[in-house]
């Protein structure tokens, strides 16, 4: 038996001895013991380790001595495959104790933080779902993006782990912001309605709480139910008896666990019903309170989510977690979510002809997450414990048995649309260079559109409810549902936008489009689409008698256009529009809106520091420009009137017409986005409508 075979032989016979004790007390098998165990002089020894090592059959834990094991041995214990040769025993201890969340594991246990600052959270939860002789109904309390849904939904695991539900109980979620804005519907859907208690209701429909006879109804956002939500609610919690919405007699029963959240504050009128009548208060922490060994847990966790989706493992510079901890303020958990899955979406498209791993590092980062960095360097004793607790680099493999910290089973596979984008782009010829650069200017349109539409649309919608009145969407949907069996066709969402945010426009008295000048190319539509023109026509009528609205006879021609170029992609492209305000996050958080609600990629954010010099702020607009600009032009909307200049500035050094509108607004961005749509709206008519609209919302205000 030659050399490396005897040593190969010993290391696998050892490994497999090996329990995961043994391999915590022991920590693998290094050179010294093979040398005296097989009188193999050590200098030999350390070259047959090499060239086992190269040749993927045994790994080596990190540390002083460096120890050995065999791989086959160590994949079997993790559940999954390893491509590194070298390993922190930290990170394969980590992953061991990642175990699958069943009936004999209390799901808490698996809640990043459960030992230090969601310690007393969980305690409290716990005393909530076992109190006798009914569960106590429960507040969650916490900023945006701290986890509330994740932690209602470890409440009812461990209610069944803990007999007070069953597998068939069901766990019901109702978004209150949904339907805030229209309470009426808000409330059958919460309790359900009667036939014909109310204009539309053609049946009768069982509400929320019905759904969750037996389980828990999770109210997210629960602040937004109106005062007759709120008294019904307070009742059913106090007797367990409920009437559906427009129901006068007889008292309906269920056997329902009510958990809700919210965003406000403890001190915030809007909750303080809530507080009063509801026994259980829990407060989730910002991720800037938390501990910080549970910041680095929550993003190796969110990593290892990603890990599973690329079936390759991640290695992450210490400074780019330092980064991500810094940058991530407002949105808590959801925010380092969205940066991480951008940054992964980058080195997986880094890597997509090559077989090892995903890298990530602060080269790569966008400039508002480097930003980061400066914000943990200025807290210098955070800044000193993560250096001494993070090596270089970390890497992140994927393990099978990992829990994840997604909460919903369905998750956007961004990934394989990157790598069918990368084969469609390859057989129309294109360079890797090129499609780098080509879907690279997509990932974060992925990440933030996508995946919202991934989940029904609600985020969208809920958008839409924010700008336009209730009556409005309610109208528009019928119109969706009527034009859809009329012609025989299916229309997505973009409809629904496009009328309802067109007829707010019109409620608003605004002269929303030159007629004279494109009468004659919508005329020419109407000719080609005879039946769009019929139902156009009907809209109009509908929209005098439900709205006492007189319609312009050039409303049919418009309609009409709709109708039929709503689901086209514009071939000419698309004006371009660049949106920059100051702040951390105003024109982002403005744009975010834009790319909800519509499925649009011809618009940029730029957020300005306040200590930023105007150069650097140029350069910024330029890149972005060049981004935005499909050779019809680029609308720049700025929030100060000193930042107007700047289109003359970007225009002069791009060579692209800019028009600079200022005193932007939300309104502002999505009617730009909207309009940018039209083939016959150039870039000078579309700064001369902009500067006159006035936004969508006064026909609500008006009959509220």
């Amino acid at each position: 038996m030659k050399r490396i075979d005897k040593i190969y032989n010993y290391i696998k016979q050892r490994s497999n001895k090996y329990t995961k004790d043994d391999l915590k007390s022991r920590k693998g098998i290094d050179a010294i013991e093979i040398s005296e165990a097989l009188k193999i002089l050590r200098n030999n020894v350390n070259k047959e380790l090499e060239e086992l090592l190269s040749k993927g059959k045994i790994v080596r834990f990190n540390g002083n001595p460096e120890k050995y094991f065999d791989k086959n041995r160590l994949e079997e214990m993790l559940g999954t495959s390893i491509n590194e040769i070298s390993l922190n025993l930290e990170d394969v201890f980590n992953m061991m104790s990642s175990k699958k969340n069943n009936i004999d594991n209390d799901p808490f246990e698996y809640l990043i933080g459960a030992e230090t600052t969601l310690k007393n959270q969980i305690e409290k939860a716990k005393e909530s779902i076992l109190h006798l002789p009914k569960s106590l109904h429960t507040l969650i309390i916490g900023e945006t993006g701290v986890g509330k849904t994740l932690f209602a939904n470890k409440m009812y695991e461990y209610g069944k782990y803990k007999g007070k539900f069953t597998d068939e109980s069901p766990f019901i979620v109702l978004n209150c912001a949904d339907y805030y804005n229209d309470p009426q519907l808000l409330l059958s859907q919460l309790f359900g309605h009667i036939k014909r208690s109310f204009a539309g209701a053609d049946k009768d429909r069982v509400g929320a709480l019905e759904k969750a006879d037996g389980g828990i109804l999770f109210l997210d956002e629960i602040h937004k139910l109106p005062p007759e939500g709120k008294e019904m609610l307070f009742y059913f919690m106090d007797k367990g008896k409920f009437n559906r919405f427009g129901e006068t007699e007889g008292d309906r029963n269920a056997n329902v666990l009510i958990i809700g959240s919210t965003n406000e504050s403890k001190d915030s009128n809007l909750i303080k019903p809530f507080l009063e009548r509801i026994q259980s208060n829990i407060f989730i922490p910002n991720f800037s309170d938390r501990d910080i060994d549970d910041k680095l847990k929550i993003i190796k966790g969110l990593l290892q989510n990603e890990t599973l989706k690329i079936n390759k493992p991640i290695k992450i510079t210490a400074e780019a977690i330092k980064a991500l901890i810094g940058i991530t303020s407002f949105g808590n958990i959801a925010q380092l979510k969205s940066n991480i899955q951008v940054l992964c979406a980058k080195g997986f498209l880094n890597s997509i002809n090559e077989d090892g791993v995903i890298s990530i590092n602060l080269s790569m980062m966008p400039s508002n997450i480097k930003e980061g960095l400066i914000t943990i360097n200025a807290r210098q004793e955070e800044n000193d414990r993560l250096t001494k607790l993070l090596p270089t680099e970390v890497l992140v493999y994927p393990n099978k048995n990992y829990v994840s910290l997604e909460n919903d089973e369905k998750q956007l596979n961004l990934y394989k649309i990157i790598s069918d984008e990368v084969i469609i782009l390859k057989n129309e010829g294109m360079d890797s260079d090129e499609i780098k650069k080509f879907i690279t200017a997509d990932i974060n349109v992925h990440v933030k559109c996508l995946y919202d539409k991934f989940k029904n649309d609600k985020y969208s919608k809920y958008n839409l409810y924010k700008i336009v009145d209730a009556k409005i969407i309610r109208f528009s949907e019928e119109i969706k549902k009527y034009a859809e069996k009329k012609l025989d066709r299916e229309y997505n969402d973009r409809i629904l936008y496009a009328l309802s945010l067109h007829l707010a426009v019109l409620f608003n008295r605004i002269n929303n489009i030159d007629y004279e000048e494109t009468h004659e190319n919508v005329l020419d539509m109407t000719l080609k689409a005879p039946k769009e023109y019929e139902i156009a026509k009907y809209v109009c009528k509908e929209v005098e008698k439900r709205f006492g609205v007189r319609m312009p006879e050039e409303e049919v021609l418009y309609i009409t256009l709709i109708l039929t170029s709503v689901e086209e992609k514009n071939k000419k492209g698309k004006i371009g529009i660049l949106v920059m305000a100051n702040g951390n996050s105003t024109a982002s958080s403005m744009v975010e809106v834009a790319l909800n609600l519509f499925d649009c990629n011809n618009i940029e954010a730029i957020d300005i520091p306040f200590d930023v010099k105007p150069r650097e702020i140029i350069n910024i607009a330029k890149e972005k420009v060049e981004k935005v600009d499909n050779g019809r032009g680029v609308i720049l909307l700025v929030d100060m009137g000193s930042l107007v200049k700047f289109g003359k500035i970007l225009s002069e050094e791009t060579g692209v017409k800019i028009k600079a509108l200022g005193m932007v607004s939300t309104p502002t961005v999505l009617e730009a986005v909207r309009q940018s749509e039209a083939n016959e709206m150039n870039v000078d008519r579309l700064y001369d409508y902009l500067k006159s609209f006035k936004g969508y919302y006064s026909y609500g205000e008006e009959n509220n």
